[in-house]
């Protein structure tokens, strides 16, 4: 099994500590994204247990390991140790080797042709595209571990949205370890600063060992740094909000997500400016002199004053820390394009219930996916 001219001796004797070790610094940790399966040829002249342990550099409480019987006595034989959910382990540069473990003993171990696992990665070469120049954009995808195989199929590249206007022209292999993926077209519209995503079906690999992989490394569409500000409100007046820029929108109880407060009209005080905020506050005072609607609150609107098809939104808030309080900023349409709700949609950009303090909360909903199916997109 082995014709090796050279291979390491571990001698241990009833003299030697019961914990000797033999071992090695890496010069950086081990990769264990593609698995954690070791792999040794051992020869001993008893039938011990030879321990194999990872550990990050000295510290040996953050250390893990594996033990192998000798089955043979005076025979190689290959050791394997497999190594369960350390996949997402980074800090693992060190290997020891350790015979009749905990034991003062006597026991010789010969050992060859250690076998660490030679994960499969690929990865981008780095760059930033700028926006309006992305049509004939190159990227280059580095393949480590294996070959591509002779002939890609471009169904089984899945990549992140691009930006609107650009497409992927194709996808070509370039060598056993270099595909090239061609970007036509450039964007018509502003686009916030983008990270590429890629994900490579394993039937591309003519040896892989997982079944997709996610490309590593940083593609960024730049975007257009030059945003145009088409609304924006700083509370700079105290009073009511700025009738140009939103509509205080009253409402009865229950109209919305059978909520249990009346959103007030102007003439009561559940929206104010003051200090350089808006100030939306929830109060039990029987608004409509209804004992069973006894919550305000208020609700602000920019339909009407405001909408736009690509950008971005931004707000700085302070949340209550209150159970039953459910404040809210969503983008909804303007108009109801393809049908009344969800089908034109509503994206929610931040949600805070109030008995779960600390949880912000995002969701897209849409005709298939939205709350009343438990399917909304989001986190």
């Amino acid at each position: 099994m082995n014709t090796s001219s050279n291979v390491a001796k571990f001698t241990k004797d009833t003299t030697c500590s019961a914990y000797m070790a033999a071992a090695v610094t890496l010069s950086s940790p081990l990769d264990l994204t593609g698995g954690a399966v070791f792999r040794m040829l051992v020869y001993s002249n008893v039938k011990e247990d030879v321990m194999f342990k990872l550990q990050p550099g000295t510290d040996y409480t953050q250390a893990v390991y594996q033990t192998y019987r000798i089955q043979n006595i005076n025979q190689w034989e290959e050791a394997v140790f497999t190594f369960p959910n350390i996949n997402n382990r980074t800090d693992l540069n060190r290997i020891a080797i350790q015979f009749i473990d905990g034991k003062k003993a006597n026991g010789i171990l010969y050992f060859d042709q250690i076998q660490a696992p030679n994960p499969t990665s690929l990865q981008f070469i780095p760059q930033n595209i700028p926006m309006g120049s992305e049509n004939g954009r190159t990227i280059v995808v580095k393949l480590h571990g294996d070959i591509f195989n002779t002939t890609l199929t471009p169904a089984n590249w899945i990549s992140s949205p691009l930006p609107q206007g650009v497409s992927i022209s194709s996808i070509s292999r370039i060598n056993d370890t270099t595909a090239n993926i061609s970007l036509s077209g450039n964007s018509p519209a502003n686009y916030s600063r983008t990270s590429f995503s890629l994900t490579v079906n394993g039937s591309e690999l003519q040896n892989p060992n997982n079944a997709s992989y996610a490309v590593k490394g940083s593609i960024v569409f730049d975007g257009n740094p030059n945003w145009t500000m088409i609304y924006n409100d700083e509370f700079e007046t105290d009073g009511l909000p700025d009738p140009t820029k939103w509509s205080i929108d009253p409402r009865p109880k229950g109209y919305i997500n059978n909520e249990q407060q009346v959103y007030t009209d102007a003439s009561r005080d559940n929206v104010r400016v003051r200090n350089g905020n808006m100030i939306i506050t929830g109060k039990k005072d029987f608004p409509t002199g209804d004992p069973n609607a006894p919550w305000s609150s208020g609700r602000v609107v920019s339909l009407g004053k405001m909408e736009f098809l690509y950008g971005k939104a931004e707000m700085r808030a302070k949340l209550p820390r209150a159970r039953g309080s459910w404040p809210a900023f969503w983008l909804m349409p303007a108009s109801s394009a393809y049908g009344s709700w969800p089908k034109s949609g509503e994206v929610d950009i931040l949600e805070h219930v109030g008995n779960t303090f600390g949880k912000a909360m995002c969701a897209v909903h849409t005709e298939s996916k939205n709350w009343t199916n438990g399917g909304n997109l989001g986190g």
